[in-house]
């Protein structure tokens, strides 16, 4: 085999010879000419296969320009650029990630030496530490995302991610409430802003945000139909308004029960803050001011009214009285705690409707359309105790 004569001896380093050649790369996006230099240190031969290896590389479009950019710089960069194209929630949550976990653990590897086997151990490393299966999976998705883009902008030869040891998450306890539980639950709330809400959310399985984000134009009380167009988040910088998860809006058929909870709540409403209380673009379930209601406080709420309903414990706290009482319960407290239950949460709201529906035998198309699962398969895998 003929050697390329490009490929020129240049010196030595740590006793070993430096070959180089400069290598012509395709035009840019820009039309300029670009040039790529070529090093190997080693012998003649290996260079030689280096070097032909580097040229089919250029050739077939896979060359990749040498980058010394770490992942923790490189993420960094993506985070501040990726800022409006996420939900405020959203990208909170992938901040989070990459400043508590990802970057002190990786962020000083070179993106393109970031190896599958790093990322797979990375994983095993992360759930040892006691983060729960499906915390690893969004440590997973992140990274797998940010790989992707450095893929598409050829940084990086290959997305490591892809081929990593995915992390795995036990199945969820999908929890619902029993027939007998729903009525206690609506005797607790009897009298306060929670029993509407509470009706509506087993009437629809529409998720929290998207029942707070529910403006009296998207009720149409003469169909009986409500309109699910938008969705409540909480974030860092308060609360403020999205699209539905599945990113379109979808039209939800009402019971007659559910058609009679909202006309008395709009005719209440309109009683107690007058008639720009139940205007269009007023939100049907608001806050004492009528703004917002923010998430977290229906969250906190309804678990008060769960509690007084007894589906959820109420919390219990032991103080050690003594040194020995309190040596003890720290030596209990280092042992491995048992499996709890799912608890009753809002969210279990939606699982009671959907269950409830599939256990009379609704379609599961319409089930999934209703609660806005992007595939029937989706509803059929949460459901499929019913």
């Amino acid at each position: 085999m003929k050697t390329d004569s490009r490929l020129k001896k240049r010196s030595e380093k740590n006793g070993k010879d430096v070959w180089t050649a400069i290598l012509p790369l395709p035009r840019g996006a820009d039309g300029i000419r670009r040039q790529r230099r070529f090093s190997f240190i080693g012998n003649k031969k290996d260079a030689e296969k280096a070097l032909i290896a580097e040229l089919a590389a250029i050739g077939n479009g896979s060359f990749v320009a040498p980058d010394r950019t770490t992942l923790g710089q490189y993420l960094a960069d993506w985070l501040i650029a990726s800022k409006s194209t996420f939900a405020g929630k959203t990208w909170e949550r992938f901040e989070g990630i990459a400043r508590v976990h990802v970057i002190p653990k990786l962020g000083d590897v070179t993106l393109q030496r970031l190896s599958a086997s790093q990322l797979s151990k990375a994983y095993a490393q992360w759930r040892g530490s006691g983060l729960s299966g499906q915390t690893v999976i969004h440590h997973h998705r992140l990274l797998h995302r940010v790989l992707a883009q450095a893929l598409r902008e050829g940084r990086v030869r290959q997305n490591v991610a892809a081929i990593a040891d995915k992390p795995k998450a036990a199945r969820r306890e999908m929890r619902f409430l029993t027939t007998e539980e729903i009525e206690r639950v609506f005797t607790a709330a009897a009298g306060t802003r929670f029993s509407p809400l509470i009706a509506i959310a087993l009437a629809t399985g529409a998720r929290r945000g998207e029942l707070l984000g529910m403006k009296w134009d998207d009720v149409d009380l003469q169909r009986g139909t409500v309109a699910i167009r938008r969705s409540l988040e909480q974030t860092k910088r308060g609360v403020f308004e999205k699209t539905p998860k599945s990113g379109k809006a979808r039209v939800i058929a009402l019971t007659a029960g559910a058609i009679d909870t909202l006309r008395r709540l709009r005719l209440s409403e309109a009683d107690t803050r007058g008639i720009g209380g139940v205007a269009g673009s007023a939100y049907v379930f608001a806050a004492d001011d009528g703004s917002a209601w923010a998430p977290h406080r229906v969250t906190d709420g309804f678990r008060e009214v769960a509690r007084r309903a007894g589906v959820v414990p109420q919390p219990q706290r032991q103080r050690a009285s003594t040194r020995a009482g309190r040596k003890a319960s720290a030596e209990v407290g280092a042992a491995p705690r048992a499996k709890l239950p799912a608890q009753i949460t809002f969210h279990s709201l939606r699982h009671t409707c959907a269950t409830m529906l599939l256990s009379q035998g609704v379609h599961p198309k319409i089930v999934q359309e209703m609660l806005g699962h992007s595939t029937v398969s989706i509803t059929m895998d949460l459901y499929s105790h019913s």
